[in-house]
């Protein structure tokens, strides 16, 4: 990335500081251990639409994905569990910029060896605990 390009990617987060951060609480506040994600999807996929995108909201299908080499069969399906992906469409042939996300965690516990609350998304400082 050229330097012109880096001080807009990041002028652009400076700009947006406080929503970027209000979104990261809300994720950390929504419970998404295995099987729990379809809230925070949801609200992955609603902060794409505020930012004009329009996301595409599916369940995976392991009847569609048992041919791809890569498939690997989850004991806990898909059911609930949505994928949310959101394109934002470049104005040139320049290079392209993706953003992948992870949204389950693991479980907590014990919560009792936790500093601060796992699902309270505390700002301290600069830093977010939870």
């Amino acid at each position: 990335m050229d330097s012109q390009t880096r001080e807009r990617v990041l002028a652009r987060i400076d700009e947006n500081r406080e929503r970027i951060l209000n979104l990261v609480r809300d994720l950390v506040r929504l419970p998404s251990c295995d099987g729990q994600e379809k809230n925070a999807q949801m609200l992955v996929a609603d902060s794409f639409r505020e930012f004009g995108l329009k996301p595409e909201v599916w369940e995976p299908r392991a009847e569609e994905l048992r041919d791809h080499p890569a498939y690997i069969e989850v004991p806990w399906g898909y059911k609930g569990r949505p994928n949310v992906v959101a394109r934002l469409k470049g104005t040139g042939g320049g290079r392209s910029l993706i953003v992948n996300g992870h949204i389950d965690v693991v479980s907590p516990e014990p919560t009792s060896a936790w500093t601060y609350p796992p699902w309270n998304a505390e700002l301290i400082g600069d830093k977010i605990y939870g």
